[in-house]
């Protein structure tokens, strides 16, 4: 009798550590996938992140804190798909604190590793099963436990959704740049200084020619670079001859021949 039960649990542990080890490799082909696969795959990339988001980080998880048997199917499945959420939602806010921020490379690459941990660590922990043991749940989950960790996940979410919908109205905004001009007060006499102010809200950095007339003439030139979210300043002198007339600043930006900002004073005093 003994010798006709024992392939029977050496079978049941192998399937446990088949469905880790798959575990693991579907995990690392998803974070490749999502990461790294062209649009053209986008079908292909829309299951893989179902995957991450839904299923492999809580059975990980779950086949971590528990061994098999001591829950139920219905619990068994409620907790992959609560853990995987839950990974998911916090693990995007705190990496969205993080200096590359919440990337679609980093979210795949964080979900796909917390997958491959957790079954390694489920392996390491149900492994003396193989010799008889029953190995002890990490926590117990109670009708109270779950009805917190519903609460906190929903929480959570909202959190989560209304910061990336946030982010998103951001992006939605159409890049711009700011220019000014003006006259700079308390300079001894007979002198005149402008002060011209270029600002970038652009999404990257971003090349501009200024140019700079009193009446119809050329008094000043410049060509230069702005970071996104920095500005760019100079300070000129406003030749004598130009008192009384209007000055004019003329900014174009990239490789546009055409004019993109445009201020005037109507006359520097």
């Amino acid at each position: 009798m003994t010798g006709a039960q024992t392939p029977r649990q050496g079978g049941q542990h192998a399937s446990l550590r088949l469905d880790l080890v798959i575990v693991i490799g579907v995990s690392a082909v998803a974070a490749a996938v999502c990461g790294l696969a062209p649009s053209s795959l986008s079908p292909l990339r829309v299951f893989f992140a179902l995957l991450l988001t839904f299923v492999l980080p809580g059975y990980a998880l779950v086949e971590a804190a528990y061994p098999p048997r001591v829950l139920s199917a219905v619990h068994r499945l409620v907790g992959v798909v609560a853990l995987s959420l839950m990974s998911s939602v916090l693990g995007g806010l705190a990496l969205n604190l993080t200096g590359p921020g919440l990337t679609r490379g980093v979210w795949t690459t964080f979900l796909a590793g917390l997958a491959m941990a957790g079954s390694v660590v489920a392996l390491v922990r149900w492994r003396h099963s193989s010799r008889g043991e029953s190995p002890k749940p990490a926590f117990k989950l109670g009708t109270g436990a779950v009805l917190l960790f519903g609460t906190c996940l929903i929480v959570a979410s909202g959190v989560y959704v209304s910061i990336r919908s946030a982010q998103a109205e951001e992006r939605r905004q159409p890049p711009f740049t700011e220019l000014s001009m003006l006259q700079e007060p308390r300079v001894p006499a007979p002198q005149k200084r402008v002060s011209l102010i270029v600002g970038s809200h652009e999404k990257v950095v971003q090349r501009y020619r200024l140019t700079v007339y009193a009446g119809q003439d050329l008094i000043a030139t410049y060509d230069f670079a702005v970071q996104p979210g920095r500005q760019w300043m100079a300070s000129i002198s406003v030749p004598v001859s130009a008192s009384g007339r209007p000055l004019a600043a003329y900014l174009q930006r990239g490789q546009s021949l055409g004019v993109y900002r445009y201020v005037k004073l109507a006359r520097v005093t």
